[in-house]
């Protein structure tokens, strides 16, 4: 949806009413002399959408910069406007400012919900551009460029959740890694290729695998999914069979765990180490660290002067005279230091906690395989005895 017209009368420079047609399908040019009128629509334009002039919002004017909207040599007795009419016309709207007992007042003429619903979610967008937000791009590190753009352009939902499914891809990818998934999905896979003496890599081959196995068994039952092999193993079974079976599952439960302890001891032995060489590189410099609790203040002082909220030379923070321009290149070079920092902090913590997270998982399992029952017999004592000595040592 697009504008296509627009009508002004009593704001700003504009007095007496003008008319623009912009209903073309190419973007469109305003250009003119200083003070022919140009500034005069943006603003018309801002406040229709936005309620408020931003650049007239500070300082002297304040009150959102409506004061300073209306035309000064407007009669009272008359009203200033902007009208917008758009290629959709259930939304086209005039919006008056006028004097209410002294009192400066405002009003759309289009009062639909369908209309209040398209002004609302159209102030969550960057409608009006100025060259103070160009001069600050160009000021800006790469990361804030690319930052700067998403919200300009609207894509700054769409960076959030790439970031949400990247942060969810790496918390995974440490799970797989927490609890040696690979290698227990290798011990898995040898063990079948032991057992039926083949790889099996989808359903489709295991099913036929296990049809192949017990023809010689002459069953009444069809091979085609897991219920119809809970069937086999039931008709398979025999009563005197079953504590004995449940004994050799709990055999295999805990040689699977056991088989798993040199990859995970060395992971997590990896990752500890990993942790305890970073750790060592920032203990000469803990100061350096204690720092970072300053970034969200300096980062407050930066966006005060850049909003021109505090036009002085001096520290806003401190209030120490300083050169404005030399203070805002200061702050924007510290603020990038801690930024750094905050990110070595950040990566410090995150191996501590993926080596917690492993040693956990190393202590689960083991407690999980010293709770099978084969682990209770008491030809298995010492070999239980000195799992729980591996897991004490932890």
């Amino acid at each position: 949806m697009k504008i296509k017209n627009i009508g002004i009368k009593g704001l700003r420079g504009v007095r007496e009413s003008i008319n623009l047609s912009l209903n073309s399908s190419q973007s469109i040019l305003l250009y003119g002399d200083n003070g022919s009128g140009k500034s005069s629509i943006t603003d018309a334009i801002e406040w229709f959408f936005y309620d408020q002039i931003e650049h007239l919002s500070k300082g002297e004017i304040g009150r959102k910069g409506i004061p300073a909207l209306r035309n000064v040599f407007l009669p009272d007795d008359q009203d200033g406007y902007v009208e917008l009419r758009f290629t959709d016309s259930k939304i086209n709207s005039l919006k008056r400012i006028f004097l209410n007992r002294s009192k400066l007042e405002s009003e759309y003429s289009n009062t639909s919900t369908e209309f209040q619903d398209y002004i609302k979610e159209s102030q969550k967008e960057n409608l009006i551009l100025r060259y103070k937000d160009l001069l600050k791009f160009i000021l800006y590190t790469p990361g804030e460029r690319v930052k700067e753009i998403s919200d300009i352009i609207g894509f700054s939902k769409v960076t959030k959740i790439k970031a949400i499914l990247k942060k969810a891809v790496n918390n995974l990818s440490k799970e797989i890694k927490t609890k040696n998934i690979g290698t227990q999905i290798s011990t898995k896979q040898a063990f079948i290729l032991e057992q039926i003496g083949q790889n099996i890599n989808t359903e489709e081959q295991y099913f036929s695998a296990i049809k192949e196995l017990i023809v010689p068994l002459n069953l009444p039952v069809e091979i085609k999914d897991d219920q119809s092999i809970e069937k086999v193993l039931e008709l398979i079974k025999k009563p005197e069979d079953e504590k004995a079976i449940r004994l050799q599952m709990s055999y295999q439960k805990v040689v699977e765990t056991l088989n798993n302890m040199d990859t995970l001891l060395e992971n997590i032995r990896s990752s500890y180490k990993s942790f305890y060489d970073k750790y060592q590189g920032i203990r000469t410099d803990v100061d350096k660290f204690r720092s970072i609790s300053l970034e969200n203040l300096l980062s407050e002082g930066l966006d005060i002067l850049e909003k021109n909220l505090f036009e002085d030379d001096r520290c806003p923070l401190c209030l120490q005279a300083k050169n404005r321009e030399e203070l805002i290149e200061e702050l924007r070079k510290r603020i990038e230091e801690l930024s750094a920092f905050k990110k070595e902090k950040e990566e410090i913590e995150e191996e501590k906690e993926t080596t917690q997270r492993m040693l956990q998982s190393f202590i689960t399992q083991i407690d999980t395989a010293l709770n099978e029952e084969s682990l209770s017999i008491t030809e298995n004592t010492e070999i239980k005895r000195k799992i729980e000595q591996m897991k004490d040592s932890l």
